[in-house]
Formats: structure tokens, sequence, C-alpha cells
């Protein structure tokens, strides 16, 4: 059967072993993987979709070849997950997780009939988003979503990537490994979780993790790596260079994305007492970058965040994005400060959600 197209998608799958199959395009898309599942040394001819998926436990992907487009769109690995040696020869997507249709795809007629997988990840409610179809582009690459979420450490360590490599909204609650990883095309990853150590990119267009840049096609570190989760060491170096600002900006945003994994309104433990007060900082130095007359145009990217009194009073900027972000306590918004305040996808999708008291006036 070397070769065959699969569509399992919305089933439930339990201790699956795919382990060096040959397939031809296969649709996983809404599946629930139960146990540990191996696509280890499997090989992909065609699309290989896996949009919104669920793996509860191990994730093996070693060595596993795409010779087309693998679409990881807001998938979801609860355990660790490994594509170390796996090669990517198309587009490699682990970012927004909607459908995108054209005006004329006959997939319109059974959008209604796609049965998603029910959003239950600890402090985030996001009910409307797994349904969300847009029209062809009608989203920038940069605006609107989620990714993927990875829970426990992932590896990528010596994959290869030569097309696009799009981690664009992607989410790392552990270790990222991307160890002598080599890219090709165009690169979103940005992640504070990512160690890039050794490796390589010839492409001509990328977005990486703070700290790191490419000095004749290797990805190297500066000193200021070392400063990725402390937002005040970051203000303080965006002072002084304005031109990274942004950039700092960035960083702090997808230090706040960082999913947490455990209940923020119940008891909690000393260590995660010191991890709520260390996100409290991080928000508060953020806002204070972007009161008037400090930094000036300043956008802000925290889709997915779990935010706790955030308070933004007094803040302008750019575009604000918080799709499906989760808000906790009170939260201050001021909408005229900014050009624009995003808080889903449209007509209630992928919407942000106000979990202790009334939605801020003007949002």
């Amino acid at each position: 059967m070397a070769g065959v197209d699969l569509d399992l998608s919305g089933t439930v799958l339990t201790d699956a072993d795919f382990g060096a199959g040959r397939f031809g395009a296969v649709n996983f898309a809404d599946t629930r993987f139960v146990g540990s599942t191996s696509f280890a040394e499997a090989e992909f001819a065609g699309e290989a979709v896996f949009a919104r998926a669920v793996f509860e436990g191990e994730a093996r992907f070693q060595r596993t070849c795409f010779h087309a487009t693998a679409v990881f769109g807001r998938t979801r690995f609860r355990q660790v997950a490994s594509f170390a040696g796996a090669e990517f020869r198309a587009m490699a997507w682990f970012g927004r997780g909607e459908e995108e249709l054209w005006e004329d795809d006959a997939a319109w007629d059974t959008v209604e009939e796609i049965e998603p997988l029910p959003w239950d990840e600890v402090n985030e409610t996001d009910p409307q988003w797994p349904v969300a179809v847009l029209m062809g582009d009608y989203q920038s690459y940069e605006e609107g979503g989620d990714g993927a979420r990875f829970a426990a450490p992932v590896t990528f360590r010596g994959a290869s990537f030569g097309d696009t490599a799009w981690f664009g909204k992607a989410r790392f609650a552990a270790e990222a490994d991307f160890r002598e990883a080599r890219f090709g095309g165009p690169v979103h990853l940005d992640s504070p979780a990512v160690d890039l150590t050794d490796a390589r990119w010839s492409g001509d267009e990328g977005s990486w993790p703070w700290g790191w840049s490419v000095r004749d096609e290797v990805l190297t570190p500066a000193e200021s790596w070392a400063a990725r989760t402390d937002p005040e060491a970051l203000a303080r170096f965006g002072d002084e260079h304005p031109e990274d600002r942004q950039r700092v900006v960035n960083a702090i945003c997808a230090y706040l994305r960082t999913p947490l994994l455990f209940e923020v309104s119940g008891t909690l433990t000393t260590e995660q007492e010191r991890v709520i007060a260390d996100r409290g900082a991080a928000q508060r130095v953020l806002a204070a970058t972007l009161r008037a007359g400090r930094w000036e145009g300043m956008h802000l990217w925290l889709s997915g965040a779990t935010l706790l009194d955030f308070d933004l009073t007094g803040c302008r900027g750019g575009v604000a994005e918080f799709t499906g972000a989760q808000f906790y306590g009170t939260t201050r918004i001021e909408r005229g400060g900014w050009d624009r305040v995003v808080l889903d996808l449209g007509g209630g999708h992928g919407r942000a959600t106000f979990h202790d008291g009334a939605r801020p006036e003007g949002l």
C-alpha cells in the first residue's frame, strides 16, 4: 500500500504506529492521538495535514520525510515530541490552525461538517477558534491567531527545512531544540525557548529569537541572548538602541505567550507564585516602555497569551493583537491610544476571553 492517500481526520487513534510508512497525501486534521504515536521514518509524498490535531502522549517524527507541505497549524503536543532529523522539503507550517479556502473551493459546502476538538488547555478558553475559516489570503502571516502549542520539550535537532519554516505564533512551554537544524527558505521562529546552536541558514528572509543572528550562514547567539527572559534588561537595551525597540517588544511578548501549565486562579505553590510574579513584572516593564513619550509606534503580538491584571493605561502604539488571549483579574486597555486593537479573527472566532469581570470599556 505504499503511497496510499489516507483521511483519518476527526478520529481517535490509540497508540498509533505509522513508523516507516509510505504515504501519498494524508489528512489527520482534528484527530486525537491517545497514548504514544509514531511516524518515525515515515515518508509523505503528498500534503500531510495535522491541523488542530492533539497528541496526548509522546509524538515521534524522527527522520520523517515530508515531500510536500506539512501542516501542523495549531496542533497541540502535550508530551515530549521529536522531529529530530526530519526532512521538510516544502513548507513546514506550525502557525495558525484555521482553514483557508478560496471562493470557488468545493470544501465550502462541507465546512459545517467539521467537528473540531474542544480547546481544553489549562487557563485557556477559545471555543470558536477551531472552526474559523478564512477566505484565501485574508490575513497576513504576521496577523491573527495562534500557532502550534508544545506543552513539553520538543526537538528538531538536525532537521532540514528546504522551504518556509513557519513557526509564527507557535508557543513553547519548555525547551525547543533546533541545534544543527538546516534552514533553506524563509523562517519565522522567535520563541525565547529556542536553542539554535550550530544551526545554519541559507535563505533570504528570517525572523529569529532575541539574541540570535546569522553570520556566514551560521546562527550565532550574542551576549544579549542571556537577557531573553529578563524584561528589565531588554528594556534598558531598547532605551540605548532605538532601532531595536520593536524587537525588544517582540521578545517580551514572546515570553508572555509562553503557555502556563497550572491553573492561575487556583491555590498556587511557591514556585507557581514566583512564575506569576515574574510575568507580572514583565507586563509592567512592557507597559512602561509603551507609555506616551517613551517608545513610539510599537506593535504588540500577544495572541494566546495568559495575562493577569494587565494594565496598559496611558500606552500608545500601532497594532495591539490579542486574538485568543486570556485575561484574568483587572484589565485596562485604552483603545484610543492604538491604531488598531484586535480581539478576534472576525465574527467572534478566536476571541479573547475576559475571565474575572467585564470587558474593558471601549473594547
